[in-house]
């Protein structure tokens, strides 16, 4: 599976898009979800809640089974999220699938998604989200993959345009990895984030990037020893492809600030980089990349449902096909911006922040209207 997801994604990039530091992750993270696996079937164990069918599902996990899923997710997080074409995603789920299937008659009936898109709404159920928080395909990648890397301490790169929930997938995550002190179970037996932000600009500095990570070390290394497997420092850099463009050239030090192997110990903080644009292969290919595709129509029509629902779900359901037709109208109005304003940068003038708060606004007038 690894040799095949490698090539595949050499077929449309640069051979370089690939590397051993890929298969490196993918062992990081395969040891990662197996331990995973096995805390989830002891907090459905320990919640003592009646057993529903996605529970059960878990709770009848063999050893074998539950390392063939392990390996599936590693699959997932470190090859199929970077890839943007949609079209070019079903192509590497359709090879994935082949090999599952035979592989082992067993597999026969699951779909390389399933179990991804089972621990995405897993984790993101686990969240406190507020009203007009869309639960859709961008948030739900975003913040498992948020989820996995901050835990593994492998640097993450989220890249896509404004409005595709990165910054908010970052704030999420922070607000629920609590430690002890968080609401839910999950989140309870996962360490606490201490936080270490670094605004990215066209004046930042080397420097500047090297003191973020400098204090990040630090104060970790002057924690308790006991205290140590129970917080993990996080630097967030927002804006890093503004700061690629600096003149100072301040991010030639994170060549060496995030080389997994050289950093152990004390050395080793968890790291997310957030850009509008793709940075250069040298950075990237220090971490898993996530690249969030352009919404299509049914992206849209989802988006729309799900903001719907999280102020009324009998209204939403009422007026089913209104919220379905606004996400229909946004997405043919992007493509009308694109093909007549093609050149001269108006076709993101409005973005999917406008999309959102067109139903948020809705959504609260029809509520309104109802009372």
């Amino acid at each position: 599976m690894i040799i095949e997801a490698q090539n595949y994604l050499r077929e449309f990039n640069d051979k370089s898009i690939v590397s051993l530091r890929d298969i490196r992750r993918f062992n990081i993270f395969y040891e990662f979800f197996y331990k995973y696996l096995n805390d989830k079937i002891r907090i459905i164990n320990e919640e003592n809640l009646i057993k529903d069918e996605e529970s059960e599902f878990y709770l009848k996990l063999d050893e074998y089974s539950k390392q063939v899923y392990s390996i599936n997710l590693s699959i997932f997080i470190c090859y199929y999220l970077r890839i943007i074409d949609k079209e070019k995603r079903k192509i590497l789920v359709e090879k994935m699938n082949k090999i599952f299937h035979d592989f082992d008659k067993s597999f026969k009936e699951r779909d390389f998604l399933e179990i991804p898109l089972k621990e995405e709404r897993y984790i993101v159920e686990n969240i406190k989200l507020n009203t007009g928080i869309a639960k859709n395909r961008a948030s739900l990648e975003n913040i498992f993959s948020l989820f996995v890397s901050i835990n593994t301490k492998v640097p993450i790169f989220i890249v896509g345009k404004p409005g595709c929930s990165k910054s908010l997938s970052v704030q999420l995550i922070i607000k629920s990895m609590q430690g002890e002190a968080s609401d839910k179970l999950l989140f309870q037996n996962m360490p606490k984030i201490i936080l270490y932000s670094f605004q990215g600009s066209l004046a930042s500095t080397s420097k500047g990037v090297e003191n973020i990570f400098n204090k990040a070390r630090s104060t970790f290394k002057s924690l308790k020893k006991e205290d140590k497997n129970k917080n993990i420092p996080l630097i967030f850099f927002d804006e890093m492809g503004l700061a690629e463009h600096s003149p100072n050239n301040p991010l030639k030090v994170i060549h060496s600030e995030l080389e997994y192997d050289q950093n152990e110990g004390d050395k080793k903080v968890a790291f997310i980089g957030i850009s509008n644009w793709v940075l250069d292969a040298a950075k990237m290919n220090r971490g898993i990349s996530i690249s969030i595709p352009e919404p299509d129509e049914e992206d849209n029509k989802e988006t729309s449902l799900t903001i719907a629902k999280s102020y009324d779900e009998i209204m939403t359901q009422k007026y089913k096909t209104l919220f379905e037709n606004r996400g229909k109208a946004y997405f043919n109005y992007k493509n009308y911006l694109r093909e007549k304003y093609n050149s001269d940068g108006k076709q993101d003038f409005h973005g999917n922040r406008d999309f959102y708060h067109l139903i948020k606004n809705l959504s609260k007038a029809l509520i309104t209207t109802k009372k």
